[in-house]
């Protein structure tokens, strides 16, 4: 059987706009000639922020036989992490590409990374590439490939300053293998609300519930996870065994949360590290450490019992 080149596309997916999302439609690679169809789609989790801008000039392929990385796009675009949640997603790249193995893809940065927060501008600091590893497969079959940037874990606010940082984190998921999990958050009446995918206490994906409380947590690969929802002055409420099934929805994962007495957690810890606020053993939000002082604060949290974990 002759084995053509594959289209390549990529796409940027995150949460909680109401929109649909914008398509980035590129030319074929003069040198790929025909082939093997790609698709990769982008995606987000939510950060307590209004925008996160990140610039991509270049995204490639690693091959698994020779190590050989192979130019997928270079054109350079702007994209607002936070308008590709909530099952919205952006294209990278749709093109057709040598047939093989892949190993990785690597995304090359510009250092223009910002952060806007009640109309305040933040600089983020961004390695020069981010090289993520997933073996897969372009073959006479289209491949759909979904890279998520965890927001909501990566940007950590720095201690009591009125700074942020960055500590990137991205997966790479198969289309083929992974389902998502819809339902609404009730009794909020307007506040922002997260909704968190976890397995074993870490946070796989999270998106920010629209205004009518509708959520869409996508890509998730299959298998079950415990829902955590949140939101500043309720109670937050848990979901165990939630399952998952490949190019499958899990709807009507429902909530109503009850408003509580909100306080605040503080206190110290090492300068450079990030700061875990866990209840129950769930996952609930992190945060940076003042530079000097190490002083680090979670504000509008519920009353109750909670566990702090400090990692680098």
């Amino acid at each position: 059987m002759l084995l053509r080149n594959l289209p390549l596309l990529l796409v940027l997916a995150s949460g909680c706009t109401d929109h649909e999302p914008d398509f980035y439609a590129f030319e074929s690679n003069p040198s790929a000639g025909k082939g093997s169809k790609l698709l990769i789609l982008f995606s987000d989790s939510p950060a307590d922020a209004d925008h996160i801008f990140v610039t991509i000039s270049r995204v490639e392929a690693e091959r698994a036989d020779t190590g050989e990385f192979i130019a997928l796009s270079d054109d350079v675009r702007e994209f607002d992490l936070l308008e590709l949640q909530n099952g919205n997603t952006a294209v990278l790249v749709d093109d057709e590409f040598p047939p093989g193995r892949y190993r990785a893809i690597r995304l090359t940065l510009l250092d223009q990374a910002r952060l806007v927060f009640r109309d305040a501008e933040h600089a983020l600091d961004l390695p020069r590439a981010l090289t993520l590893p997933h073996f897969f497969d372009l073959d006479d079959q289209p491949t759909e490939l979904i890279v998520d940037w965890n927001a909501r874990t990566s940007i950590v606010r720095v201690g009591r300053t009125d700074g942020y940082a960055m500590h990137p984190q991205l997966t790479v998921v198969s289309a083929a293998e992974s389902g998502s999990i819809s339902g609404r958050v009730a009794g909020t009446d307007g506040t922002r609300v997260i909704v968190s995918a976890q397995q074993h206490g870490r946070e796989v994906l999270s998106t920010i519930a629209e205004t009518n409380g509708r959520y869409v947590l996508d890509p998730l690969r299959a298998g079950a996870y415990t829902l955590v929802v949140t939101a500043s002055g309720f109670e937050y409420e848990v979901e165990r065994g939630v399952a998952v099934a490949a190019e499958h929805v899990t709807p009507d994962r429902d909530f109503t949360l009850e408003p509580a007495a909100a306080g605040r957690v503080a206190g110290r810890a090492p300068p450079g590290t990030i700061v875990e606020l866990r209840g129950d053993g769930h996952f609930l939000a992190s945060t940076g450490v003042d530079p000097v002082t190490g002083e680090y604060v979670f504000d509008d949290f519920p009353a109750g019992d909670y566990d702090i974990v400090v990692r680098d």
